[in-house]
């Protein structure tokens, strides 16, 4: 979380205004709501000594930081407070109190804080009727019991891919494959029965005669059953060959029988007439398939499937947490760089536990911090016998010349070395500021012509020409310094709150 500088002025009190909305004057103010989640913010500007503030003073306006720019618009600002100086030669004396408003208070609904910021003008050491400003820090509203309805889920996925479309026509008829080789032959059909033996020619009446001529051998019909063996005739003597019979007609081709025993091989007879051709084989095997035919063009691609259903909605968002309690921490500051003379130490933040602590524990934790403000002590207030107060600072001169002194009305015109001196305790050497030149100096003399900045650089006050009147005007020796050409003196400030 943002830190501001230590060192703000009381009037920045009004930053624990992270719930106020309009802030008015001698106490009264009207009180508004926190919207979680915006920062608070604070600006200040002087205030120039007139109707409002006496003496001058600054203007403190605070609000919600709505745009979330870390910076505080004029259509930002929700409310301010005057803090006053006191007049010449008078102290101011800053005071806080603060007050426990329960819920149902005219001023916040939630209950919180009611914080008075003023100065004790009367120096009764208390806030009176017309010395202060109130501001209202009220408790943060309960948040919904339900969270605003979460964004809409993703989409969902894209649907499955629709049906394949029906398939195309079938491509044209490859042409036929070449003729597949020849199969093997069927078997060769069974022989045909022998025809019947023809009639023997008559034999010659003459002795017999040398055995004929072997006929030429007939095809070989089935084989018949095996006849007897013929007793062998006497062996005549060789006659003249007798005529040759003519063949007898073919006999029908019996059936064929039973294999018989082999038999003695008997004389081979005369040839028989070639038997009747068998019936054909059974067909031989298919020829191996000829080779594919190119396959056929590719049929038009089938219509796309209808789009996929829509997915499912997405989850509904997580439910908004409740909003966080606006809680303000005082404590003592002790004397040091914050506060010189010591004061307190305002603390303000929501019980969020962020970036660390426990959330909602009514315990304002060092991690639950949202800005840091201090209420000095009245020691820290602008003595007006020497000190001017501008934009919240005091400004007086390294020897403490009263600041309406003319040429030649406050012990001597000049800071020189032999008056060097170191800076005071809680002042710094002024750092050079065009506004200081252009709205203190017209006013202001301290008894010297000039006045000089931290950076050497010196401008003319009220009882001279104003406008630069020379630069490398500051010397120091050690810790000690000085004005090194009359008449000229150095010009330092504190906080003036």
């Amino acid at each position: 979380m943002n830190r501001p500088s230590p060192y703000v002025s009381l009037v920045s009190l009004v930053a624990i205004a992270a719930a106020v909305a309009c802030s008015g004057s001698d106490g009264a103010a009207d009180s508004g709501a926190v919207k979680a989640g915006d920062s608070s913010l604070i600006r200040s500007s002087a205030v120039a000594a007139g109707k409002d503030c006496v003496a001058g003073g600054s203007k403190v306006e605070f609000g919600l930081d709505a745009d979330a720019d870390g910076k505080l618009s004029d259509a930002e600002v929700q409310g301010s407070a005057l803090i006053c100086s006191g007049p010449s030669g008078v102290e101011s004396h800053g005071l806080v109190t603060t007050k426990e408003l329960p819920a149902g208070d005219g001023h916040c609904a939630t209950g919180g804080l009611e914080v008075d910021v003023g100065s004790d003008k009367n120096g009764n050491q208390k806030l009176d009727a017309g010395e202060f400003t109130a501001t209202y820090v009220c408790n943060g509203v309960a948040g919904p019991a339900d969270g605003a309805t979460g964004a809409t889920g993703a989409t969902g996925e894209h649907g499955a891919t629709g049906a394949t479309g029906s398939v195309g026509a079938t491509g044209a008829t490859g042409g036929v494959g070449a003729t597949g080789a020849t199969g093997e032959s069927g078997a060769t059909g069974a022989t045909g029965g022998v025809g019947a033996t023809g009639s023997t020619g008559a034999t010659g009446a003459g002795a017999t005669g040398s055995t004929g001529a072997v006929g030429a051998t007939g095809a070989v019909g089935a084989t018949g059953a095996t006849g007897g063996t013929g007793s062998t005739g006497a062996t005549g003597v060789a006659g003249a060959s007798g005529a040759t019979g003519s063949t007898g007609a073919p006999g029908a081709t019996g059936a064929t029988g039973a294999t018989g025993a082999t038999g003695s091989t008997g004389s081979t007879g005369s040839t028989g007439a070639t038997g009747s051709t068998g019936s054909t084989g059974s067909t031989g095997s298919t020829g191996a398939v000829g080779a594919t035919g190119s396959t056929g063009a590719t049929g038009a691609t089938g219509a796309v499937g209808g789009t996929g259903a829509t997915g499912a909605a997405g989850s509904t968002g997580a439910t908004g947490s409740n909003g966080f309690t606006v809680l303000l921490k005082m404590t003592a500051e002790p004397a040091g760089a914050n506060c010189i003379g010591g004061g307190q130490k305002i603390e303000i933040g929501l019980d969020d536990g962020l970036p660390t602590g426990t959330a909602r524990n009514t315990t304002l934790e060092a991690g639950e911090v949202d800005q840091t403000s201090y209420v000095c002590n009245s020691t820290l207030a602008c003595d007006f016998s020497n000190s001017v107060l501008y934009a919240g600072y005091c400004y007086a001169t390294l020897d403490f010349a009263p600041p309406t002194a003319a040429i030649g009305a406050w012990i001597n015109n000049c800071q020189s070395l032999s008056t060097a001196a170191p800076v005071p305790t809680g002042w710094v050497l002024a750092p050079e500021d065009a506004t200081v030149v252009a709205n203190v100096f017209p006013n202001y003399g301290w008894g010297t012509h000039c006045l000089v900045f931290s950076n050497g650089n010196a401008y003319g006050g009220k009882n001279h020409a104003l406008g630069a009147c020379g630069t490398n005007m500051l010397s120091y020796s050690g810790a000690n310094y000085y004005a090194n050409t009359c008449a000229r003196r150095v010009l330092i400030r504190r906080r003036g709150f």
